[in-house]
């Protein structure tokens, strides 16, 4: 029988905002995020009177819709939430904590709850930390120069420091300091994982159903130990979830090892690895992103159901492909899979998610709560699907298991989120204002010759920085160049490789997370210099006799050439044509008086040819 500890359920959905309709970011500064939360804060954690507020909003207040969240400030990074507590890396690098903290898992030096954000000791502005993950009832920090550090629960060595005692601020992992290479860490409900920079993987903690995966699957392990992926391995993304792990390799392929009771390791079985073993997904899948869960479940069951009924072993797993399709496999008890249906059987293949949640979805990333799960599409929008016992998604009042994927109010493409995780049934949110930008693009000169230079110059306006954003030029769809702004929002271009004809430049700037994306248009037009050779015959007439005029364009752009000669004598005209395929344009007149008469042949251009104009004598007698 596995042990479950009583935990508090929540839901994190972590998002990067930009947009601002609620007045609790009318003051935020222009790209720096505001904080929100929805879902279950504590309050329906019976086993334990005193209050937890995950949310770090002051209270344990179950929050139906999403709300602003302002004791965590406007300038949160990053934020990591599990069953007990919530960690938020401000810009600073200063860490805060909130939560149960009864394991010391808010680093404050205590060990008792707090409802309100608390500094974490030793980790202030400019501690260098750019990661932090919330496991079950532990914390961890990855700092830039690869150091990890720990904090709270220790039972079964989730500090990996060997000696099982309980940290209340943050302690280097001995093996892990800095120089060790590590680039990520991941936190599951008892055990973590650590990727290095040269692919190797790294494990401690909880192993009894081989969690860690190094080919046991009983005890603890104590400190770090190397996985089966050493060096070279091309792992990019590592998942520590409840009793199982994740892997996914640059090429596609998708590793998993630890518990399988509900086939969450997709490999065809419900057999538990105490190694790493490949799923459906080998090389060459197109997974870009992996999850999976991470929770104690402590809630009583949904009547009719098997969500939330046996005793926390909902764990479900996915993968999002580059297509932006969704596959899952494990527990669909509580709808997770997203097809409107809940059921008790074990899924150990992947299955394809049905729409919204299908290939040209254009979801980016996906995050799993306890029994249901948050999607991040392109266009700053977040959906969720699965259980909605306890506010999941976000539109309170309701107790229902809802499979289908909906939207979660309030993000868009003017409130951007930017990034979503999720834990058991809670929320939090990361927010930043977007303000809509102008483009203004200009050409010098509009008009040049073949092999001139043309300058290009962009400049966006918005109300926010906009240093390092994308503008995409194109001519009539043709991709022209990539351009960076600078701190003015300006950037320039030039080219000499525009071919004869007109050019409908146009300048496409790419959305920020605080500036809207546009676009701006400029004209330029190429053409060659143009030659007219004029003759007429004959050369000489009588008064009241036919006389042909030929004018012969010579221009160097390629294809056939277009236009009109228009003949005069001293402004009058006397005669037009259009060239003809060679080039030539033909014209007659008749002169009634005798004497020399010059005829100017004036040729119009064309896209690619420039105006020309040339004179002839003719003799009538």
């Amino acid at each position: 029988m596995k042990f479950r500890s009583m935990g508090l359920v929540g839901i994190v959905a972590v998002a990067l905002l930009s947009g601002g309709v609620s007045p609790a970011l009318a003051t935020t500064t222009p790209g720096v995020s505001g904080f929100w939360g929805w879902g279950d804060n504590g309050n329906s954690w019976g086993a334990h009177p005193t209050t937890i507020g995950v949310m770090g909003d002051g209270t344990n207040a179950q929050r139906g819709t999403p709300e602003a969240l302002s004791l965590w400030g406007t300038d949160v990074l990053d934020v990591s939430s599990s069953r007990y507590h919530t960690l938020a890396l401000k810009r600073d690098g200063s860490v805060l904590a909130s939560g149960y903290g009864y394991w010391g898992e808010l680093g404050d030096g205590g060990m008792t709850p707090s409802v309100s954000p608390v500094s974490v000791v030793g980790l202030s502005a400019g501690s260098g930390v750019v990661s932090v993950k919330a496991g079950g009832s532990f914390s961890l920090a990855l700092k830039s120069d690869g150091s990890v550090w720990a904090w709270g629960q220790a039972d079964q060595g989730q500090q990996g420091d060997g000696s099982g005692v309980i940290h209340v601020v943050p302690t280097q992992v001995p093996t892990l300091g800095a120089g060790s290479g590590v680039i990520a860490i991941s936190a599951g409900a008892n055990h973590a994982l650590a990727l290095k920079s040269d692919g190797s993987v790294w494990g401690w903690g909880d192993n009894d159903y081989g969690d860690v995966g190094i080919g046991t699957g009983s005890g603890n392990v104590l400190v770090p130990v190397q996985l089966p992926f050493g060096a070279g391995s091309g792992v990019v993304q590592i998942v520590a979830a409840q009793e199982y792990s994740l892997a996914l390799k640059s090429d596609g392929s998708v590793w998993a090892w630890g518990d399988n009771e509900n086939g969450q390791l997709g490999d065809g079985s419900i057999s538990n690895r105490f190694a790493p073993v490949t799923t459906a997904f080998g090389s060459g899948s197109g997974v870009v992103s992996i999850d999976g869960t991470n929770h104690y479940n402590h809630k009583s069951g949904i009547a009719g159901s098997g969500c939330k009924s046996r005793g926390g072993d909902d764990e479900t797993s996915m993968a999002l492909r580059s297509d932006g399709s969704l596959w899952a496999w494990g527990s669909n008890a509580c709808g997770q899979f997203g097809s409107g249906v809940a059921d008790n059987a074990t899924h150990p293949n992947p299955l394809a998610m049905p729409a919204p949640l299908a290939a040209g979805s254009g979801i980016v990333s996906v995050s799993l709560g306890e029994d249901f799960a948050l999607a991040l599409r392109s266009d700053g929008s977040v959906l969720s699907w699965g259980t909605d016992v306890y506010c999941e998604q976000a539109d309170c009042p309701t107790t229902a298991i809802i499979g289908t994927p909906k939207p979660v109010p309030g993000f868009g493409p003017t409130n951007v989120a930017t990034l979503v995780t999720a834990y058991d049934d809670g929320g939090l949110v990361l927010a930043a204002q977007r303000f809509t930008a102008s483009l203004s693009m200009s050409s010098s000169p509009v008009h040049s010759h073949e092999g001139d230079r043309v300058d290009f110059s962009v400049h966006l306006t918005c109300a926010a920085p906009v240093l390092g954003t994308t503008v995409v030029l194109d001519d009539r769809g043709s991709p022209l160049s990539t351009l960076k702004l600078d701190a003015s929002g300006t950037a320039v271009f030039e080219t000499s490789s525009l071919q004869p004809g007109p050019h409908l430049i146009t300048a496409t700037s790419s959305p920020t997370t605080s500036c809207s994306g546009t676009s701006a248009t400029a004209t330029v037009k190429v053409t060659n210099p143009s030659y007219l050779d004029v003759v007429n015959h004959p050369g000489t007439s009588r008064a009241g006799a036919t006389v042909t005029f030929s004018a012969n364009v010579y221009c160097a752009s390629p294809g056939t050439h277009t236009g009109v000669v228009l003949f005069h004598e001293n402004g009058v005209l006397i005669g037009s044509a259009n060239i003809d395929a060679s080039g030539n344009a033909l014209a007659s007149w008749i002169f009634s008086t005798r004497g020399t008469h010059v005829v100017t042949a004036d040729y119009s251009g064309d896209d690619g040819c420039d105006p020309a104009s040339a004179d002839t004598e003719h003799d009538t007698n």
